[in-house]
């Protein structure tokens, strides 16, 4: 037997523990990653969601989004929404899903411009969560939908204020 033979026997070897070691510790890698996983989340992931959202039913979708426009105080006009691998649905309109504010027209003008403002100044140009119910659109093509910033249902936020009312109320 040559000396090359001699070296080509435990090369053959030396590479096949070499790959059993490989796919030994992916294998144990994968165990211990999803055993961990809340643990080893980027921090990002989980410190932006807001603690009052539950995912708790089939009709509830929750979306990153960045609001660009307020009409009122219950309609976006310009909401881009991320629907998560790069897909993002720009420039929809948004309905404020169960509340009613004042209009901008009619007796209730003043009022109505006051909750604009304030709607404004709290989502125009900002990141938000928003939740959508059934991801239906309502009678006149807007989504339906719940805005939180900063772990804060604005929905909510406007009938507590007294600046919103129950929708149908």
């Amino acid at each position: 037997m040559s000396s090359y033979e001699e070296v080509k026997v435990p090369f053959k070897i030396g590479v096949f523990l070499l790959l059993v070691l490989i796919v030994t510790i992916s294998f144990w890698w994968g165990v211990y990653m999803e055993r961990n996983l809340e643990k080893n989340m980027p921090e990002y992931i989980m410190t932006n969601l807001p603690e009052t959202i539950t995912f708790d039913s089939d009709i509830f979708y929750y979306y990153k989004a960045h609001v660009h426009e307020i009409y009122d105080g219950d309609t976006a006009t310009s909401v881009d929404i991320d629907l998560g691998f790069g897909v993002i649905l720009q420039d929809q309109h948004v309905r404020f899903y169960g509340i009613d504010t004042p209009e901008l027209r009619g007796e209730e003008k003043e009022e109505g411009k006051k909750v604009a403002a304030y709607v404004k100044e709290r989502l125009e140009g900002k990141d938000v969560i928003l939740k959508t119910y059934k991801d239906a659109k309502g009678k006149y093509g807007r989504w339906l939908g719940e805005f939180f910033i900063d772990g804060i249902n604005v929905n909510w936020e406007l009938l507590d204020k007294g600046m919103a009312e129950p929708y149908g109320k």
